[in-house]
C-alpha cells in the first residue's frame, strides 16, 4: 500500500466516525442548522469545497448546574491553586498583566461512563484581560459525587464549538472528538487521554 492509499484510506476513516459522532446517534441533543461552512481537504493540492455545519449540541442544563460551582485551573494563565467557579463563571488576576481575566462555562458539555468512572466534558470559554475569547476541553471526573477537574486541552480563539463525543479505548484511555468552526472553516479535533487524563501530545487537529 503506497503513502497516497494510506493517506485516502485514514481521511475516510476519520470522515466515518466524525459523520457518525455529527449526524449518527441521538437526535435529541442536536439542533440543526442551514448553515454551510468550508472545509480543506488536503491531498497533493489543498482544495476547498462547501459542507454541512456541524449540528450543534445543546448541553443538558442539569450536567451544566453540576459544573457551575467546579474548582477550574487554565495552566496556561498560571491560576494558582485554580479558581472556584459561581453559577457557571469566575474571574481571576491574569498574571503576566495583572488585569482581570474570566472563566465561564461554554454552551457544550457531555458525560460519559468511561471504565466504571464517570467523566464530564466541557467547553471553558476564557477572556485573559483583552479582547480575545480562548476555548479550552475540561475534563472532569466525578469524585465523592462532585466533578473535579483532570487536565484542560486549549482548543483556539473564538471557535464556535458545535459538539463533543467521547469512546472508550481500553481501560481509562479514550479518545474525544471535538467539533468546531473557525472563522467559518469546519475543524475536528482528535485527543487522546489516557489513564483518564488528555495526552495533549496526541492531539490531532483536522
Amino acid at each position: 500500500m503506497n503513502k497516497k492509499t494510506i493517506i485516502v484510506v485514514i481521511a475516510v476513516v476519520v470522515v466515518a466516525l466524525i459523520g457518525y459522532m455529527s449526524f449518527g446517534g441521538s437526535k435529541k441533543n442536536q439542533v440543526p442548522t442551514p448553515d454551510t461552512v468550508t472545509k480543506e481537504v488536503t491531498t497533493e493540492k489543498t482544495v476547498t469545497k462547501e459542507v454541512e455545519a456541524p449540528k450543534l449540541q445543546a448541553a443538558d442544563p442539569a450536567l451544566l448546574a453540576r459544573l457551575g460551582n467546579v474548582n477550574v485551573n487554565i495552566a496556561e494563565f498560571e491560576i494558582s491553586g485554580g479558581v472556584k467557579l459561581s453559577s457557571g463563571k469566575a474571574t481571576f488576576a491574569v498574571t503576566d498583566t495583572g488585569t482581570e481575566g474570566t472563566i465561564s462555562l461554554g454552551k457544550v458539555a457531555i458525560e460519559k461512563d468511561i471504565a466504571g468512572k464517570k467523566y464530564a466534558l466541557v467547553i471553558l470559554d476564557v477572556k485573559a484581560g483583552g479582547s480575545g475569547l480562548f476555548q479550552h476541553l475540561g475534563l472532569f471526573e466525578e469524585k465523592n459525587g462532585s466533578f473535579e477537574q483532570v487536565s484542560t486541552e486549549f482548543l483556539g480563539s473564538s471557535l464556535d464549538v458545535r459538539s463533543i463525543a467521547a469512546a472508550e479505548i481500553s481501560g481509562s484511555n479514550f479518545a474525544i472528538v471535538v467539533n468546531a468552526v473557525d472563522g467559518g472553516v469546519s475543524k475536528q479535533y482528535l485527543i487522546s487521554v489516557d489513564g483518564g487524563v488528555i495526552n495533549s501530545s496526541k492531539t490531532i487537529v483536522l
